[in-house]
């Protein structure tokens, strides 16, 4: 065969055996196909895979190291990608592709004029390797974007296991002091962030429960990555989960959904329990009892998620009745240990980061079309102390960007967001719920949080949408385009 799958239509075929029919060998055409036949079909989603570890241990590409180390293996997925038949593009696509090449440019211009042009060239290189991932999702088959699920989900699970160790050994930059608590920041030194990734996995996790299977590895994968959820302490990345588990039960059920997400809820519930009492900023680290609460809560979760069907009416008083005397045993014992949930954690007041957006907004009234240019932004707030506090860093990616670009800017990056919308929208009619479901809220959790904290500055963040929004667009019944050159007609 000449680079084309066995999944192709009839024509694809056709054209194919021709090909190998005329002797092969002779022609670009051959040529083509013979280098596109070398090359798998997982291997552009490994090397996405491979870039999202990199990067997730250089804190998420920050940092230039980081954000090398993840353009280059998407650089290589990009050009195994190429070898592969293309399907076809919707307009949506193709218009949000469009505006993203014109929000580039725009970020280019900015920097060039407010004097930061690397970073505005920067800006514009995240969209070009967003854009590169979007193609390899596309181009891949069932085994890679399976690949590219797991990968995502198992780099979750190390972002997960490093905060939950950081958070109860109390060891800096796996945990750190917030507020007056330990949060759980992992490899990527940044809690919300962390909060952002996981909640990621934890939909594709729960998607897989409610509409395909229950299984021991997914009770697992699913109460280790709620409770380093819940251990981030991240209001935004409660709020985001809490958004994409509605995205999931309007598309798979309330039932399903509910069923998949009480077992992991209990199991996380007795793991923070012997988390929490190290959570205090005078508390002393007790990994004991965190590894104790993590094995019984993951434990219980297993149990739960394994018990025989029962009637519905049942089955809802059974989850009911596990569920209030679980959370009667946790209350009770933080009661008796005298253990309560860091205070600061437990308000939605956050008075920097209002003061913070009032700033940016100050400075978007001042500079409404063009903006300051990127990483010219710098937002100023009186202290209580008489004191002035300074940040570059808006703990909103709508406001940062309006701030940076402009009105142009924010609105080029609205036209993005529409055009991928429509997009996911009309893919839905193509695609079973199992695989369309899991990245769509995924993608919705993300576009919450972003309101909340400054997620797109960790690379790997945008990096990880553009996969999600790949895979909810692809489509193993479109047929692939073949290159004019290997089609005799």
């Amino acid at each position: 065969m000449v680079g084309v799958d066995r999944s192709n239509n009839a024509v694809a075929t056709e054209v194919a055996g021709r090909l190998e029919s005329d002797g092969g060998g002779h022609g670009p055409a051959d040529h083509t196909g013979r280098f596109g036949a070398r090359v798998p079909a997982v291997a552009g989603p490994a090397l996405i895979v491979v870039a999202l570890a990199a990067a997730t241990l250089e804190q998420g590409g920050f940092y230039l190291e980081g954000r090398l180390a993840l353009a280059i293996p998407i650089a290589l997925a990009a050009l195994a990608a190429l070898t592969r038949p293309a399907r076809r593009l919707g307009g949506a696509l193709v218009w949000a592709a469009v505006c993203a090449t014109g929000l580039g440019a725009w970020a280019i211009v900015r920097g060039w004029r407010a004097g930061t042009t690397a970073t505005g060239a920067g800006v514009a290189l995240l969209l070009v390797a967003m854009a590169a991932t979007v193609v390899v999702a596309r181009r891949t088959d069932g085994a890679g974007r399976q690949l590219l699920r797991d990968g995502i989900v198992g780099i979750a699970l190390i972002v997960a296991a490093t905060g939950w160790y950081g958070t109860a050994t109390h060891q800096s930059p796996w945990g750190m002091m917030g507020g007056s608590s330990w949060r759980a920041s992992s490899t990527l030194t940044y809690p919300n962030a962390a909060a952002a990734l996981i909640v990621l996995a934890l939909l594709f996790s729960l998607s897989d429960a409610a509409v395909r299977r229950r299984s021991t590895g997914l009770a697992v994968v699913t109460t280790v990555l709620l409770t380093a959820l819940l251990a981030t302490q991240s209001r935004g990345g409660l709020l985001a989960l809490a958004v994409g588990v509605s995205v999931l039960a309007v598309g798979a059920g309330i039932g399903p959904v509910v069923r998949a997400v009480a077992a992991p809820a209990i199991g996380a519930a007795i793991a923070m329990a012997g988390l929490v009492p190290a959570l205090a900023q005078q508390a002393a680290p007790r990994p004991a009892l965190a590894w104790f609460g993590l094995a019984a809560g993951t434990a219980v979760a297993v149990g739960i998620a394994h018990l025989r069907p029962l009637p519905s009416g049942t089955r809802a008083r059974t989850a009911m009745t596990v569920g209030a005397v679980a959370m009667t045993g946790i209350g009770a014992w933080l009661a008796s240990t005298r253990v309560a949930w860091p205070a600061d954690r437990m308000t939605l007041e956050a008075s920097p980061r209002v003061a913070a957006a009032k700033g940016a907004l100050a400075l978007i009234a001042r500079r409404p079309l063009a903006g300051v240019g990127p990483a010219r932004t710098v937002i100023e707030w009186p202290a209580d102390d008489g004191g002035v506090f300074f940040t570059p860093l808006i703990h909103n990616e709508y406001l940062q960007t309006a701030t940076a670009l402009g009105l142009v800017g924010l609105g080029l990056l609205a036209a993005v967001l529409t055009a991928t919308g429509v997009a996911l929208a009309r893919s839905r009619r193509r695609l079973e719920a199992g695989r369309w479901i899991g990245p769509v809220a995924g993608l919705a959790a993300l576009a919450v949080h972003s309101g909340f904290d400054f997620l797109w500055h960790l690379a790997l963040l945008p990096v990880c949408a553009a996969v999600l929004v790949g895979l909810a667009t692809a489509d193993d019944t479109e047929p692939l385009l073949l290159d004019e050159r290997t089609n005799p007609t």
